[in-house]
């Protein structure tokens, strides 16, 4: 019921591209990929030699599954609700490959363990730190005047991965783009930013970099898809000063 009500905001929309996603990136993410390669050998044993157990344990989450890759397909929490069936059929499998061989099911436990341990620490370790968002926030509040100019490409208010700082305090310049007049005192850039003022030409010569953040890796956010785990947490921020 939930998730039909959440379809509101993203409804379906039967696309090759959220498929493709959803189960090479989202599902990934969400069980880690040693977790979810056991998962689907386990669907795929269900579906070729099908037992009542295997059948009714694939029936509770596959056709949802279905559903939410052509929904909410980014996302890996609209997904929690799979995880119980997910991880008891990559059990059922794992069972299946150490009752044939011992010595590979082993490995395949200790691989699979492996890759899941190195995937928790990483998120471990990124929540420990203070996201960068809160910690450039209070440096704006600390160390920026009042009614000064800041500008940013995006809306400082939503999900951009602002930093969370008085905005009512501040001459706010949203959107700003290349061409548009730098009439600001300071300026933000956002890890995801690939166009932006900062990247514009002369744009060095008139401002200097004053605070500088970033707790994300990105070699581990691209192996463990980790943006369809979290929205911008730890990524990257640099503010800019006018000279």
């Amino acid at each position: 019921k939930e998730l039909l009500h959440a379809t509101g905001g993203e409804p379906v929309h039967i696309s090759v591209y959220r498929f493709f996603v959803y189960f090479l990136k989202t599902m990934p993410a969400e069980l880690s990929m040693g977790i979810y390669i056991l998962c689907l050998s386990g669907i795929w044993k269900a579906f070729k030699k099908p037992k009542p157990e295997t059948v009714v344990l694939t029936a509770a989450f596959v056709p949802a599954a279905f559903y939410i890759a052509f929904s909410h397909y980014y996302y890996a929490h609209y997904s929690v609700i799979f995880l119980p069936f997910a991880v008891l059929t990559a059990g059922g499998f794992t069972d299946y490959i150490w009752s044939r061989n011992k010595n590979i099911g082993r490995a395949v436990v200790a691989a699979v363990l492996a890759l899941a341990l190195v995937n928790s620490f990483y998120y471990v370790n990124l929540w420990l730190k203070e996201d960068t968002r809160l910690a450039a926030g209070r440096w704006i509040n600390d160390n920026i005047a009042p009614d000064s100019a800041i500008a940013a490409s995006g809306d400082f208010s939503g999900m951009a991965g602002y930093p969370a700082f008085r905005l009512w305090d501040y001459d706010l310049r949203p959107r700003i783009k290349p061409g548009s007049k730098k009439d600001f005192r300071y300026y933000i850039r956002l890890e995801n930013e690939r166009s932006g003022v900062a990247g514009s030409a002369g744009f060095r010569a008139d401002f200097k970099e004053v605070w500088r953040g970033k707790n994300n890796i990105d070699f581990f956010e691209k192996i463990f898809f980790a943006k369809h785990i979290m929205k911008n947490y730890g990524g990257e921020i640099v503010i800019y000063k006018r000279k």
